[in-house]
């Protein structure tokens, strides 16, 4: 007799998941009618367990198991994805059906849920392998080469009716790569991603399964579950954005699941971007990762950036925008281009700090930095994450004293003096696109050309085609931020940065000879990974090591000294560092381990599983490599 963890199909309030039981042992996602309240609904199965395994928790609960009615078919998705995940849950000490329920996007849910035949094992169409070499390889090269890539490769695949993936990250990236890729096989390219309905997607996914011609997919993660007939590769299509460290509460490295599903289905795996992670970077070196003929790490002399020393005195220091870059404008204005004037933060200012204590302006309410922005005609402090306003008039919560200043630039300092500069050249601050209205003003703006466009990083992914002019007003606002992986970051802005212009990339900074720029300005990229690489392992950063963060609440945990001599024990030798943020409660034990002291292959059966099961238990939330570090 088995006992199986059930994801309800049906519509209305019931609970996330139910238990079942039944005689035989179940695959996971299989799917079956189970009965619920007085009807017989279709389901799930995310997990099965012998019941003898959960005897004790079956006579405690206080509720009666119910048997399942029917199994209707065999799992829809890729048994290699499926493994995938298992793999994940025991890394990330997470339940396998509740990550499971993460990693399948509900429309594909609601498509099984809607099919009524009893189809066979789809895990039978897939090819066991791919007839090409299953190498992974790193393409490293600008965004226009790469898609000449693709479509060299879409080719070749089509010949031989295989069919390609592109993981993306974002919704914007995929819409973007489809548009580019879909010239003249439109109706053989599918975009997968939670911006298209559940209507468009079931339509694709009945012509994708169908296999009645090689299809090529672009879509999220998530979407990897499909089970694409005659794979040929899988290709990571931006590998750096950090929008693939999401996933619900579980802070996730989804590139994971492209990585480990290749190396189970035997199959190719393409790993591309303009500039490549050091995790990326360090695969190639040790020969995990093979270098595309394509790739390079330079930068050609016409696309190299140009770094403005805004210490110079020739560039009227007390300006956000110097002499050199305001010049430039008026040549790309003139012209009849477009200007892109990037800032890293909204408001006024990127951070606000107390000039007499030093301490940074934080929310009362959830903690998060504060900044500064215009309200109407005046000024106000505002919380980045909860959008809290302050009076301008606040002081500092830690001396009293009111001596604060907003350091950094935001955006909105920026479009002030533009303003001043040029008054009459049409602009547009750019946070995100958010409907149809914003859209078309923004392609309105721009099809008149001459325009001055100023934005946040989130302005970057619906900028619908590159302008002649780019340029990061304030380089230095991005070195506020102490984290061991800020030079990776903003290599990885810049990146998106270059390939929005036709013309060139403009950098202003009072810090000129910062490494990373000292490696751009000269063309050559190579060293600077080196460099990076070396401090890295030095000081036992990522991809050294794997930066375990057990995150307690502090109204809940036990008491302090206990914890800390308890997990100071059971981590030994490995030495667990405790930071305790009183504006949010939470107390925290990080502990470096080695990489190849706990890996997704041995988790299960290694000894720190059972700690850190122990530890979650005890109220932990465990955190792996969290982009918060």
């Amino acid at each position: 007799m088995y006992a199986y963890d059930i994801m309800v199909l049906a519509k209305g309030k019931h609970p996330e998941m139910l238990t079942y039981f039944g005689n035989s042992m179940i695959l996971p996602l299989s799917r079956v009618i189970v009965p619920l309240r007085k009807k017989d609904v279709r389901a799930l199965v995310l997990s099965s367990v012998p019941l003898a395994d959960i005897k004790g928790e079956i006579k405690s609960s206080d509720f009666a198991l119910r048997k399942i009615k029917k199994i209707v078919g065999a799992p829809m998705f890729s048994q290699g994805y499926i493994e995938t995940v298992q793999h994940l849950a025991r890394f990330y000490v997470a339940r396998e059906s509740a990550l499971l329920t993460q990693c399948i996007p509900v429309a594909l849910l609601e498509y099984m849920n809607d099919s009524t035949e009893e189809s066979e094992d789809s895990t039978k169409q897939e090819s066991a392998s791919s007839p090409f070499k299953t190498e992974h390889t790193l393409l490293t090269c600008p965004l226009h080469e790469r898609i000449d890539y693709y479509k060299t490769l879409i080719r070749e695949s089509f010949a031989k009716n295989l069919s390609l993936y592109i993981c993306v990250p974002t919704v914007e990236d995929a819409e973007m790569l489809k548009a580019e890729l879909g010239t003249g096989i439109h109706s053989h390219v599918y975009a997968f991603h939670s911006g298209r309905t559940t209507a468009q997607i079931h339509k694709d996914l009945r012509r994708v399964l169908s296999g009645e011609h090689a299809s090529l997919v672009i879509g999220t993660v998530p979407y990897l579950s499909i089970p694409l007939p005659n794979l040929r590769a899988i290709i990571v299509e931006h590998e750096t954005s950090q929008s693939y460290m999401s996933m619900g509460g579980q802070s996730i490295d989804l590139k994971l699941i492209p990585y480990t599903l290749a190396q189970i289905r035997k199959i190719p795996l393409i790993v591309s971007d303009t500039f490549p992670s050091i995790q990326a970077y360090a695969n190639k070196e040790e020969g995990v990762f093979a270098m595309s003929s394509r790739s390079s790490l330079r930068i050609s002399g016409e696309r190299t950036p140009v770094i403005v020393d805004m210490k110079s005195p020739d560039e009227k220091g007390g300006n956000l925008i110097g002499t050199t870059l305001r010049n430039q404008i008026q040549e790309t204005l003139a012209r009849g281009d477009d200007v892109f004037l990037f800032a890293l933060k909204e408001g006024l200012g990127a951070h606000v700090l107390c000039q007499d204590c030093g301490e940074s302006v934080t929310c009362t309410q959830c903690g998060g930095g504060l900044g500064l922005r215009y309200s109407g005609t005046q000024t106000i402090f505002w919380c980045k994450l909860c959008k809290r306003e302050y009076s301008s008039l606040v002081t500092c919560e830690h001396c009293g004293s009111w001596k604060l200043k907003e350091l950094g630039v935001g955006v909105d300092s920026v479009e002030r003096e533009i303003k001043e500069l040029f008054p009459d050249t049409s602009r547009m601050t750019l946070g995100s696109v958010k409907n149809k209205t914003e859209e078309a003003k923004l392609e309105s703006l721009l099809d008149k050309r001459g325009s001055i466009i100023l934005g946040t990083p989130r302005a970057l992914a619906v900028m619908p085609h590159p302008v002649g002019l780019v340029a990061v007003v304030s380089f230095d606002s991005l070195l506020f931020y102490p984290h061991y992986a800020i030079g990776e970051r903003i290599l990885s802005l810049l990146s998106l940065l270059l390939d929005m212009t036709t013309s060139k990339l403009y950098i202003q900074t009072r810090d000129a000879h910062f490494s990373l720029l000292e490696h751009i300005s000269r063309g050559t990229l190579n060293e600077w990974y080196k460099e990076e690489l070396a401090l890295r392992k030095q000081f036992g950063y990522p991809p050294y090591t794997n930066i375990l963060e057990l995150r307690y609440d502090r109204a809940q945990m036990e008491p302090r000294l206990d914890l800390e001599d308890k997990l100071t024990r059971l981590f030994a030798p490995h030495q667990p560092q405790f930071v305790e943020k009183a504006s949010r409660g939470t107390y925290s034990a990080i502990i470096k381990i080695p990489i190849d002291f706990y890996t997704l292959e041995n988790a299960r059966s290694h000894p720190l599983y059972a700690v850190l099961t122990d530890a979650q238990k005890a109220g932990a939330h465990i955190l792996w490599n969290s982009p918060s570090l």
